[in-house]
Parts: C-alpha cells; sequence; structure tokens
C-alpha cells in the first residue's frame, strides 16, 4: 500500500510539472499567457491570438522585430523586462493599438530609433530604466498623447533635446533620476501640466534654468537631490503652488534668497540637509504654515535668527543636527507646538537657555548628543511631558541635578554615556517608570546609590560598562524585574556579594568581565553559589591575591580563598594581652589604647579562621609600671583572651614556639575607647624618652665633674663633712 501510494504521487507531480506551467504559455492559455523565466531567445508563435496579458520578462530574448507580434494584435499588457534585448526594429510594436503597458526596463537598449513607439496611440506606461540608453531622438515620444507614466531612470543619458516630452500632457509621473545629465533646457518641461511626480535626483546638473519648472503648476513631489547644484534662482520655484514634497540634499549650494520657497503654502516636507549653507534668512520659511519635516542637517550652519521658524505651527519633526550651532536663543523654537522630534546632536553647542524648550509639550525626541555641554539647568526637560527619547552622550557633563528629569513619565530611552559624569543622585530616576534602556557607560562614576534604580521596573538595558564602579550593592537591582541586559565590564569592581548571584542568573544577557577580581575570603560566598549554569561565573578572572592572579575564579578551590587583612592589636596602660606573628606588642587599658595593625590570614572556608605557628607573647604586669616577662603561648591555646583584667599565658609540656591564636577575636579589639597608636610610634617614643634619661644622667654627671674642677675644695669639704655625720666603725 506504501509503495502503490508513493507511486501515484510520483505520477501527480510529473503530471502538475507537464500541464501546469506548459499550459500557461502554449495553445492552452487563456487571455493570460505566462511565459517567464523558460530561457525563451525570441518570441513564441504558437499562443492564442486572442491573448491580453503576455508576460516574456525574466528570458534571453535578444531581438525584436515587427513580425513577432503581428499576430497578437489584442494584447493590452506586454512584459518583456530582465531580457538581453539590445535591437527593437522600426514599427515592432505597430499592430498593437490597443496596448496600454509596455515593459522594457532591465535590458541593453543603447540607442531606440525614432519610430520605435510608432502606433501605441493607447500606451499608458512605458519603463525603459535600467538600460544603458545614451541618446533620445527628439520625436520618440510623438504619438504617445495617452502615456501617463514613464520611467527613464537608471540610463546613460547625458542631454535631453527640448522637444522630447512635447505632445505628452497627459503625462503625470516622469523619472529621469540616476542619469548623467548636467543641464536641462529651460523649456524641456513645457506642456506637462500635469505632471505630479518629478524625479532629477542622482545626476551632474549644475545649474537649474531659471523658469523651468514654469508650468507645472500640478507637481506635487520634486527631486532634486544629488546633483551638484551650487545656488537657485530666487524665482525657480514660482508656480509651483500645489507643490508638497521638495528633496534639494546632497547639493552644494551655499546660500538661499529669502524668498525662494514663496508661494509654496503646500508643502509639507522640505529637505535641505548635506549642503554647504553657513547661513539662512530670518524669513526664509515665511508662508510656509503647512509645512510638516524641515531637514537643515550636515551644513555649516553656526547661527540661526531669532524668529526663523516664526509660523511653522504644523512643524513636526526639525533636523539640526551637525552643524557648527554654538549657542541658540531662548525663544528660538517658540510657537512649535506641534514639533514631535529635534535633532541638535553634532553641533558645538555649550550650553542651553533653562527655557529653551518651553512650549514643546508634544515633543517625543530630543537629540542633543556629540556637543559641548558641561552642565544642563535643573529645570531644561519641565513640561516635556510626551518625551519618549532623549540623547545626551558624548557631551562633557559633569554633573546632573537631582531633579532634571522630574515628570519625565513617558521617557523609555535616555543615553548619558561618553560624559564626565562622576556621581549620581540617588533620587535621580525617579518617576522614570517607562523606561526601557538606559545608558551610562564610558563615564567616571565610582559609587552608585544602593537605591539609584528603585522604580525602573521596564528597564531592559542598563549598560554601566568602562566607569570606576568599585562595587554593586546587594539590593540594587532588586526594581528592575525587567533587565535583560546588564553590562559592567572595565570597572573596578573587585568583590561581589553572594545576593547579587541571583540578580545576575535571572539576566539573559551579562557582562562582569574585565574587573579587577580579588578572590579572597569575600568572594567565599559568591564562589559557593557557582554551579556553571550561566556564562557570567566564566568571566571572573582573579586580579589577585598574587598566588591566584589570572585563574578562573570557577576553578579556585575554596580553602584557597584567603585573607589578607589588617588585624588590630591594641595597646593600654594596664597591660593584658599582646597578638602578632611577627611579635608585635599590645597593651589594653582601660583609659587610654595604643593601636598597632598587624597582618593576618584567614580562610574562607570557616570566615574566622585561625593561624598556625603564630607566637602569642603575654605581658602580664602587677601593676601599670610592672611587666611580667613574655612566654610564648602553646599551640593547643584555642583563643586570645581579651578581656579587661589580669592575664597569664599558659604553658604546657609541648615544645616551645608552637604556637596558635585566633585572629577572629583580635579583630574585635578592646571592648573599651581609647586612644589607638602604632608599635612604630610607641617605640618611637620610648627611643626619645630613653634618650632623653641618659642625656639627663650624662649632663649631671658632666656638671658635677665641672664642679669638682672648679673647686676641689669643696669637694673634701664635702667628704669631711659626710664622714663626720656617718662615722666609720671599723672592728677589728
Amino acid at each position: 500500500m506504501y509503495y502503490k501510494a508513493r507511486r501515484m504521487l510520483v505520477l501527480l507531480l510529473i503530471i502538475l510539472k507537464e500541464t501546469g506551467p506548459t499550459a500557461a504559455c502554449s495553445s492552452s492559455c487563456s487571455s493570460d499567457c505566462d511565459c517567464r523565466r523558460r530561457g525563451l531567445t525570441s518570441v513564441p508563435q504558437d499562443l492564442p491570438t486572442t491573448i491580453t496579458w503576455l508576460r516574456l520578462d525574466n528570458n534571453a530574448i535578444t531581438t525584436l522585430s515587427h513580425s513577432d507580434f503581428s499576430r497578437y494584435r489584442s494584447l493590452t499588457w506586454l512584459d518583456l523586462s530582465h531580457n538581453q534585448i539590445s535591437m527593437i526594429h522600426n514599427k515592432t510594436f505597430h499592430n498593437l493599438t490597443s496596448l496600454t503597458r509596455l515593459d522594457l526596463d532591465d535590458n541593453q537598449l543603447t540607442n531606440p530609433s525614432a519610430d520605435i513607439f510608432v502606433g501605441l496611440v493607447n500606451l499608458q506606461r512605458l519603463w525603459l530604466d535600467q538600460n544603458q540608453i545614451t541618446n533620445l531622438p527628439a520625436d520618440i515620444f510623438v504619438g504617445l498623447g495617452n502615456l501617463g507614466i514613464l520611467w527613464l531612470y537608471q540610463n546613460q543619458l547625458t542631454n535631453l533635446s527640448a522637444d522630447t516630452f512635447v505632445g505628452l500632457g497627459n503625462l503625470r509621473d516622469l523619472r529621469l533620476h540616476q542619469n548623467q545629465l548636467t543641464n536641462l533646457p529651460a523649456d524641456i518641461f513645457v506642456g506637462l501640466g500635469n505632471l505630479q511626480i518629478l524625479y532629477l535626483s542622482q545626476n551632474q546638473i549644475t545649474n537649474l534654468p531659471a523658469g523651468i519648472f514654469v508650468g507645472l503648476g500640478n507637481l506635487q513631489i520634486l527631486y532634486l537631490h544629488q546633483n551638484q547644484l551650487t545656488s537657485l534662482s530666487a524665482d525657480i520655484f514660482v508656480g509651483l503652488g500645489n507643490l508638497q514634497t521638495l528633496y534639494l540634499q546632497q547639493n552644494q549650494i551655499t546660500n538661499l534668497s529669502a524668498d525662494i520657497f514663496v508661494g509654496l503654502g503646500n508643502l509639507q516636507t522640505l529637505w535641505l540637509n548635506q549642503n554647504q549653507l553657513t547661513s539662512l534668512p530670518a524669513d526664509i520659511f515665511v508662508g510656509l504654515g503647512n509645512l510638516q519635516w524641515l531637514y537643515l542637517s550636515q551644513n555649516q550652519i553656526t547661527n540661526l535668527p531669532a524668529g526663523i521658524f516664526v509660523g511653522l505651527g504644523n512643524l513636526q519633526i526639525l533636523y539640526l543636527s551637525q552643524n557648527q550651532l554654538t549657542n541658540l536663543s531662548a525663544d528660538i523654537f517658540v510657537g512649535l507646538g506641534n514639533l514631535q522630534t529635534l535633532w541638535l546632536n553634532q553641533n558645538q553647542i555649550t550650553n542651553l537657555p533653562a527655557d529653551i524648550f518651553v512650549g514643546l509639550g508634544n515633543l517625543q525626541s530630543l537629540t542633543f548628543y556629540q556637543n559641548q555641554l558641561t552642565s544642563l539647568p535643573a529645570d531644561i526637560f519641565v513640561g516635556l511631558g510626551n518625551l519618549q527619547w532623549l540623547f545626551l552622550y558624548q557631551n562633557q557633563l559633569t554633573t546632573l541635578s537631582a531633579d532634571i528629569f522630574v515628570g519625565l513619565g513617558n521617557l523609555q530611552y535616555l543615553s548619558l554615556h561618553q560624559n564626565q559624569l562622576t556621581t549620581l543622585s540617588a533620587d535621580i530616576f525617579v518617576g522614570l517608570g517607562n523606561l526601557q534602556i538606559l545608558y551610562l557607560q564610558q563615564n567616571q562614576l565610582i559609587n552608585l546609590p544602593a537605591d539609584l534604580f528603585v522604580g525602573l521596573g521596564n528597564l531592559e538595558t542598563l549598560e554601566l560598562s568602562r566607569n570606576s564602579i568599585r562595587s554593586i550593592e546587594a539590593g540594587m537591582f532588586n526594581d528592575t524585574t525587567q533587565l535583560r541586559i546588564l553590562d559592567l565590564e572595565y570597572n573596578s569592581i573587585s568583590t561581589i556579594a553572594a545576593d547579587i548571584y541571583d540578580i545576575l542568573a535571572s539576566i539573559s544577557t551579562v557582562d562582569i568581565s574585565n574587573n579587577p577580581w580579588q578572590c579572597d575570603c569575600r568572594m567565599a560566598p559568591f564562589k559557593q553559589r557557582m554551579n556553571g549554569s550561566y556564562p557570567f561565573e566564566d568571566q571572573i578572572i582573579c586580579a589577585g591575591p598574587g598566588n591566584l592572579a589570572g585563574q578562573y575564579l570557577r576553578d579556585v578551590n575554596p580553602e584557597d580563598l584567603i585573607c589578607e587583612e589588617t588585624t588590630p592589636v591594641y595597646f593600654t596602660l594596664s597591660t593584658k594581652r599582646i597578638v602578632d606573628s611577627t611579635l608585635n606588642l599590645s597593651t589594653i587599658s582601660s583609659s587610654s589604647t595604643f593601636h598597632h595593625s598587624a597582618k593576618s590570614t584567614s580562610k574562607a572556608q570557616t570566615l574566622s579562621p585561625t593561624l598556625k605557628n603564630t607566637p602569642t607573647a603575654v605581658l602580664n604586669p602587677k601593676s601599670t609600671s610592672e611587666v611580667q616577662t613574655l612566654s610564648p603561648t602553646p599551640s593547643n591555646t584555642p583563643t586570645a583572651d581579651l578581656n579587661p583584667g589580669w592575664s597569664t599565658a599558659r604553658t604546657d609540656s609541648r615544645p616551645p614556639f608552637a604556637f596558635q591564636s585566633t585572629i577572629t577575636e583580635i579583630i574585635s579589639g578592646p571592648t573599651g575607647g581609647g586612644i589607638v597608636l602604632s608599635v612604630p610610634l610607641v617605640a618611637t617614643v620610648c627611643v626619645f624618652l630613653g634618650l632623653f634619661i641618659i642625656s639627663t644622667i650624662a649632663l649631671t654627671v658632666w656638671c658635677m665633674y665641672k664642679r669638682r674642677e672648679r673647686d676641689p675644695n669643696s669637694v673634701q669639704i664635702l667628704a669631711t663633712q659626710t664622714r663626720q655625720a656617718h662615722p666609720v666603725v671599723v672592728t677589728r
């Protein structure tokens, strides 16, 4: 049964292959014959003579003659595009009087003959684009009075005769872009009163004659971009009252006359970007009340006159980026209440007036990146409640006021990266509940407040890389439950709390690499949480201590996570205990305390490690002036007693210098307060005190010696008096 069904399926596929496509390009096809992609080199002659649609595109036809279509006189659409046609003989289409659409695009035509289209009196659409046409005979389109669409773009036309389009009164769409035209006759478009779309872009036109567009009162879209225009006559657009879109970008225009756009009351989109404009007349946009999009970016504008945008109440998009603006007047945007997008990036603006954005309540996107802003007024964004995108990166901002973003509840994207921010106030992002993307990388941030991201429940991307952040608080990301990307690479984070592990595990993309991780006891709790399930576990490479440098934390034995930390050793007037691995001395008193820091080593596994082979010396005085002899503490001593009072060292029969002490108790220090001094300081004081006593004794002896030399009789008298007062009794 299986093999029978399989044979039937194969047979069905064969039938479909033979009857399906073949029937569409054979004598059995109806009014529409689809002969595409069949490798045909000529027009098939076995098709029904009554066909109206014939698709011959994507074949290998190279030549067309009168006989090819003489039997298909009912055709209304003939598609010959995407072939290799280089020659079309005279009157090839002479009998196709019903033809309304002819596709000859994407072939290899170079110089079509003048009478090639004779007889096509009903033709409405003619596609000749994407050929290699270098020249058009002056009367090639004569007789095509019904033509509405003519596409000639992407050829190699260098010039056009003045009467090329004569007689095409119904033409609505003319596309001449992507050719090599340098000049156009002044009257080339005469008679094209119904023209609505005119493409002249991507040519090499250097000049447009005055009056060239006269009579084109129905023109709606005019493409002049990507040419080599340097200037435009003041009346070049006179009469184009229905023009809605004007493309002038990517030329070399250096200046525009004040009244160049007079009469263009229906203009909605104006592209002037990527020219060489340095200034604009104050009243250049007067009368453009319907303008919605205005592009002035990528020029060399240094100043905008006050009131230049007055009257543009319907403007929605304004691009002023990539100019040389340094300052903006406070009222430059007054009246632009419908503005939604404002780009001021990549200028040289150093400051902004506090009320420059007042009245822009509908603004949704504001870009100010790559300027020279050093500060922003606290109320700069007041009233921008609909703002969704705010770009402030690549400036020189050092601080931001705590309430600068107050009222921006709809903000979704905030970029503050590549500034010089060192701190952020804890509540700077309060109220930004809809924020989804926050960029703070490449600043100079060191410490982040624990509650910095509180309330950012919709945050998805957080970039904090390339700062100097030293630590991440455990609860910092508690509110960012939607976080999907967290980047903390290239900071100064040395340790991380175990509580952060679960947060990192919940984020799909985490980067904590290239930080100076210290693989000591402080990383032990985090290490204990690691199980190899998350990529961020492979990003922690130890920078210290030295014996672990270069190793991955995942590979380090927990027993090796030990701390090199400062151990406080205390000196007091009522001496009690001395603890130090290098025989550092400590005395403890309730009256005054002297402190010395001694290095101790603790194992991370227990977090209260002990030191072996550590001698413990004990001073057990009976009074503040009497000190007992030092005696070592045996190795079986579990802890060092630091409670105030009297203490002596325990000894037993074990070998000397097998000592042990517990660092946890030493770190806790004395229970009382006091002055804390280091051992070197105490030693220095003692040395000076000893020198003082010795000097005093020496001075006394020296004085007595001098006195004796000066008055020897006084010495004898003193001796006689001494003998009289204390007679010596001699016994035999």
